[in-house]
């Protein structure tokens, strides 16, 4: 089931502001199913909340996914993780930023386990 939820239209509040944010549109076009992407909720209350979304399905602008993480406004209580979302690319606030991964040099994985050790 699609629920109706009010999300804020962040495309169109950049252009507004005189922003023209490229390198977003960009990364837009690269994304795939099982991407997560922020989007901006807005309750009854006029309360902002910006989420993660996890993409499930792509039709050219439009997209659909999954809530990703519960809201902590209580106002948007109404929104649990799993929730259906119907969005577009207007919609996007911005694409979750993953922390690298650290990646062993040969000399680190060859150093001995206590040279890093502190006293």
């Amino acid at each position: 089931m699609i629920h109706s939820v009010q999300i804020e239209n962040i495309e169109q509040m950049r252009r507004e502001a005189g922003i023209d944010d490229v390198e977003l549109r960009a990364e837009i076009l690269e994304l795939k199913i099982g991407d997560h992407v922020r989007i901006t909720f807005i309750s009854e209350s006029n309360s902002h909340e910006t989420l993660l979304v996890r993409i499930s399905r792509i039709q050219g602008t439009w997209f659909r996914g999954e809530l990703a993480q519960r809201p902590e406004l209580s106002a948007l209580s109404k929104l649990e993780p799993g929730m259906e979302i119907a969005f577009s690319d207007a919609h996007i606030h911005s694409l979750r930023n993953l922390p690298c991964k650290p990646t062993k040099t040969a000399s680190a994985a060859s150093a001995p386990d206590n040279q890093f050790a502190t006293d």
